[in-house]
């Protein structure tokens, strides 16, 4: 069973994708994982406009998106569960539109989303 964890809090497995993203594009700043799928999970950290992705193939090897046509030098700040707060260059995040794809296609076939680069982290 896919299980979905906001901001530390499970949401109900039974909700369908669509309500999910409901629910969580409502949200300012979230961290979210994405686990049930063999040993996989997505990491998503969810500021106003910018989204960071971490997929975590298993506890050896994981995958960044990378994209080129944004700024290295412009850093977007994300808040955690727990009160800290992550920093990661724009080129690392997408915009908010785009995330609710690549949220859809893990939740759904627990691969990633293959129309964005990814780059081993």
């Amino acid at each position: 069973m896919v299980k979905f964890i906001v901001n530390n809090k499970s949401l109900i497995a039974q909700k369908e994708i669509d309500d999910i993203l409901l629910d969580i594009n409502g949200l300012k700043f979230a961290e979210i994982w994405i686990e049930g799928h063999e040993k996989g999970k997505l990491c998503v950290l969810m500021n106003n406009t910018r989204v960071f992705f971490m997929y975590l193939k298993s506890d050896e090897s994981s995958y960044l998106i990378f994209d080129e046509n944004e700024s290295e030098d412009y850093n977007e700040d994300f808040l955690l569960s727990n009160g800290q707060i992550d920093e990661y260059p724009k080129n690392m995040t997408v915009d908010r539109e785009v995330a609710n794809d690549i949220i859809r296609c893990y939740y759904l076939s627990g691969k990633r989303y293959d129309n964005i680069n990814w780059v081993e982290g």
